[in-house]
C-alpha cells in the first residue's frame, strides 16, 4: 500500500526524484575489488578480544559479535541483530567472502535469545545457516 500523498501517475507509484540514470563506469573498480576479496583472504579484520560469558550473562550490554551481528542485552531480554556465524556470506558454502575473523561470541556460547532481528536480506545480514542454527538452539 503506497503511503498517502506518495506521487502517482496513472494509479501507480512514481519516483518523485525522478528517473534514475544510469550508473558511470566508476562502480567496475569497487566491484573487481569484492571479487578479489572472496578469493583471497584478507589481513585487515579486527583484533579478536575474549568475551567474558558471566559478564555478558548478568549486566546490560551491547556486545559486537561482526560484521552486522550484535547481542543486545536490556531490559531483560537479550537478542541478537542480523546473526551472521558462516565463514562465508554467499548462498553458496565454496564462494563468496569470507569471514576476516572468527565470531567475537562462538554460537554455542551465546546466552538464551528471546528473539533476532533481521534487518533485510543480504547474505551478510540474513544468514539462513546461522538463522537454522538458533532456531535448533530452541
Amino acid at each position: 500500500m503506497a503511503r498517502a500523498g506518495a506521487p502517482r501517475v496513472d494509479g501507480r507509484f512514481v519516483n518523485g526524484a525522478g528517473p534514475l540514470h544510469r550508473a558511470s563506469l566508476a562502480f567496475v573498480p569497487f566491484m573487481l575489488r569484492r571479487v578479489w576479496s572472496s578469493v583471497v583472504l584478507r589481513p585487515e579484520g579486527a583484533r579478536r578480544v575474549p568475551f567474558d560469558r558471566d559478564e555478558m550473562m548478568h549486566n546490560p550490554s551491547v556486545t559486537w559479535i561482526g560484521h552486522s551481528t550484535f547481542l543486545v542485552r536490556m531490559d531483560r531480554m537479550t537478542f541478537l541483530t542480523d546473526p551472521i556465524f558462516s565463514d562465508r556470506a554467499s548462498p553458496v558454502t565454496f564462494a563468496g567472502p569470507t569471514r576476516a575473523v572468527e565470531p567475537g561470541v562462538p554460537l554455542d556460547a551465546l546466552p538464551p535469545i528471546d528473539f533476532v532481528t533481521l534487518s533485510h536480506d543480504h547474505y551478510d545480514h540474513t544468514d539462513i545457516e546461522s538463522v537454522r542454527a538458533l532456531a535448533a538452539l530452541g
